[in-house]
């Protein structure tokens, strides 16, 4: 269960759980964060609620019965994941405080080691990003690049560097904006992971920053760039 969410595209990941009764998945806390991630990617995050309510439920019941021991790796992860998705769900109803508070708690409960952390930071630079609080979103999506390059973690680590790029445009270093991009490209080449579509978004990041130079010419050849590689995806993963 702690490799499901990783081991499989979200198309993938999407048909798998199509094949389970809804039932079925709501009863396990793990399929129910399966379906949350789809949902999250997907861009249906009006349809997150009852999976983490239900989550939280299941998690609550698995230690009661003792199929879970409260203390193990799995059950932190489990825990962190789902105050991960508390914290974008108070984020997308405009409730920051408890958002951030969500998000803190997350990274506190999840191991060092565990990819998820990753999203956790995730979760926290976007709350960050969307109430205004811009230097520590900084610092939050530094702090995601970094660990999704220790834990191998391609999407993330192409959402976060692009997010990091935003923020530092709206701080007005536009010079620091371009070098994260271009860093983040350079590594995934070396990574031999280029070809991925997720970087998509960092081609895009490129465009939104020579944009601001008006460069036009470079700008129109990272956007051809950018959406080759998210069309072959067939959607935009952001987080």
């Amino acid at each position: 269960s702690l490799q499901i969410l990783y081991t499989h595209s979200i198309n993938q990941l999407s048909r798998w759980l199509g094949s389970f009764p809804e039932e079925f998945i709501l009863a396990d806390p793990w399929l129910c964060i399966a379906r949350a991630h789809v949902h999250w990617s997907s861009g249906r995050r009006d349809q997150l609620e009852p999976y983490i309510t239900s989550a939280e439920k299941g998690l609550s019941n698995w230690i009661a019965s003792g199929e879970m021991n409260k203390d193990s790796m799995e059950t932190r992860v489990l825990q962190g994941e789902i105050c991960t998705f508390q914290s974008l769900l108070e984020t997308t109803k405009g409730r920051y405080e408890a958002a951030l508070e969500l998000a803190q708690r997350a990274l506190q409960i999840i191991p060092n080691s565990a990819r998820h952390r990753v999203f956790a930071l995730g979760s926290l630079y976007m709350t960050c990003q969307t109430s205004g609080e811009i230097d520590q979103g900084i610092d939050t999506a530094r702090q995601a690049v970094t660990a999704a390059r220790s834990l191998n973690y391609p999407s993330m680590h192409s959402t976060a560097a692009y997010t990091l790029a935003l923020l530092l445009r709206i701080k007005g270093k536009l010079r620091q904006a371009q070098q994260v991009l271009m860093e983040a490209l350079a590594y995934m080449e070396q990574q031999n992971q280029a070809h991925l579509f997720y970087n998509g978004i960092l081609h895009i990041g490129m465009a939104e920053t020579l944009y601001e130079w008006n460069r036009l010419d470079e700008m129109e050849s990272e956007v051809h760039a950018g959406l080759e590689l998210l069309r072959q995806g067939g959607q935009s993963i952001l987080i």
